[in-house]
């Protein structure tokens, strides 16, 4: 009797033993990343569903204006204002030629670049006569291609924070600019979208000192 007790009770052990082992599983995996993924929990945050090339571009964008500041498309902007963009988005991706310190950009990259940020604004044609080698301290045109500083902004990282269509489609996205790992500035965008990419409608900055 006490034999058949013992063979009945085994069975019913290990159900209990499995049962503890899967909720045990469950609650540890709670709150963890769906892909363990570095951007994660980030992307929980964002209202929009953000492919990799648009979130490129977001960024891309934050590193430009943390240097170019506030910007509004309803207002307008002054060609030397709108061709500084050259010197935003190229100034830390390009290798030095000469002069010591410079680097170059071509006529067609820079106009590539411009239309990208502002839309359909060409510089081709007037960017020729706007400046001569002994220019602008921090870049100039000449013999075809834009001179450009070379600077190092490896300090400084970008975070999005927030990022969510609005009524008229646009994009709302705001970036967190740290330096060093201290927070610096707070850039708020509407970004219009163009494709993968986003061209600016207006963008604000908040300062964090």
């Amino acid at each position: 009797m006490s034999e058949h007790f013992g063979k009945a009770r085994v069975p019913r052990a290990a159900a209990v033993i499995m049962i503890m082992i899967f909720c045990g599983l469950l609650l540890c995996g709670c709150g963890k990343r769906a892909d363990g993924g570095p951007d994660s929990t980030e992307g929980n945050k964002l209202g929009a569903e953000l492919t990799e090339a648009q979130r490129a571009r977001v960024i891309e964008l934050a590193e430009a204006f943390r240097q170019f500041g506030e910007y509004d498309s309803s207002e307008g902007i002054e060609f030397k204002r709108m061709e500084n963009i050259v010197f935003c988005m190229f100034s830390d991706k390009i290798k030095e030629t000469e002069p010591a310190g410079f680097g170059t950009v071509s006529a067609e990259e820079a106009d590539e670049a411009v239309i990208g940020v502002f839309g359909n604004v060409r510089i081709m044609d007037v960017m020729r006569r706007k400046y001569e080698a002994d220019g602008d301290q921090t870049y100039y045109f000449k013999n075809g291609e834009y001179h450009v500083m070379i600077t190092d902004n490896s300090a400084y990282t970008y975070r999005i924070e927030s990022a969510e269509y609005n009524d008229e489609g646009n994009l709302a996205a705001s970036v967190l600019v740290l330096r060093e790992g201290a927070e610096q500035l707070t850039l708020t965008f509407e970004l219009m979208p163009n494709g993968e990419s986003f061209r600016v409608k207006s963008c604000k900055v908040h300062m964090w000192y």
